[in-house]
């Protein structure tokens, strides 16, 4: 993403289009607990290199998960988020190990499957029963998935779904995972050197809209109907993820 050159912004039309994915994905995120990266990788993706999609979402969407978890606070299930976030480091090392190491095209695939096992995971995972050794799988993998394409959601959610927690629970405990990892992910990033000058202003002018969509979608939060939802960020993440697949194949 090479926004900026000798001091100067270029590609206004390229950042005015992250921005409004900005607002659209943190809003969601800020309703349902999670779908950030779900949403803007395959849509950065679309605009920009998919390499730097995965970075700047894990940017933006560790600090959208931490205004979620200052706001969200005292419903954390402590317990469960120390859980996921220890098995999640297992996964780190390998999924940096995909990140370096796989084609643009690959991670497109990549990022296109695991959107829509996303999808899957929100249209049927209350319906399934997780095993603690499978919580431990689903905790690696999201590590994984978190280095390599950003889109660490959906194991993470399929299993604390198979626990029935409670919506206010569920978002909090997510947001305290996320944040907590993102912050790794960030991290990580930067002492590779993944994130330059653009990746940082272009994180920087985010963070306005980040901020009012996560304040008006904490809002709709306590109203909103499940059902509704649900339906709409389903759509929503096949678009996307089908996205993701058509532009690595096509």
């Amino acid at each position: 993403m090479r926004f900026f050159a000798s001091g100067r912004l270029k590609h206004l039309n390229d950042i005015t289009y992250v921005v409004l994915v900005v607002g659209l994905t943190a809003l969601l995120q800020a309703i349902s607990g999670f779908g950030f990266a779900l949403l803007s990788v395959p849509l950065f993706a679309l605009r920009i290199d998919v390499h730097e999609a995965v970075v700047l979402s894990s940017c933006i969407g560790t600090i959208s998960s931490g205004w979620q978890t200052l706001f969200l606070r005292k419903n954390v299930d402590a317990v469960s988020a120390k859980r996921y976030i220890g098995w999640s480091l297992v996964g780190i090392p390998a999924g940096f190990a995909l990140f370096v190491a796989l084609s643009n095209q690959v991670l497109r695939i990549i990022v296109g499957v695991a959107v829509l096992f996303g999808t899957l995971v929100v249209a049927f995972g209350k319906e399934v029963k997780v095993s603690r050794a499978w919580e431990r799988a689903l905790g690696v993998l999201s590590g994984a998935l978190l280095i390599a394409t950003s889109t660490n959601g959906p194991p993470i959610v399929l299993a604390m779904q198979a626990q029935r927690m409670p919506m206010h629970v569920f978002r909090a405990t997510l947001a305290r995972i996320f944040s907590v990892t993102g912050v790794i992910s960030v991290v990580l990033f930067l002492v590779a050197g993944e994130i330059d000058l653009s990746i940082a202003v272009t994180t920087l002018i985010c963070m306005p809209v980040m901020t009012i969509s996560v304040l008006i979608g904490n809002r709709i939060a306590l109203n909103l109907a499940e059902r509704p939802f649900r339906i709409l960020v389903l759509f929503l993440l096949v678009l996307a993820g089908t996205s993701s697949l058509a532009s690595a194949l096509g």
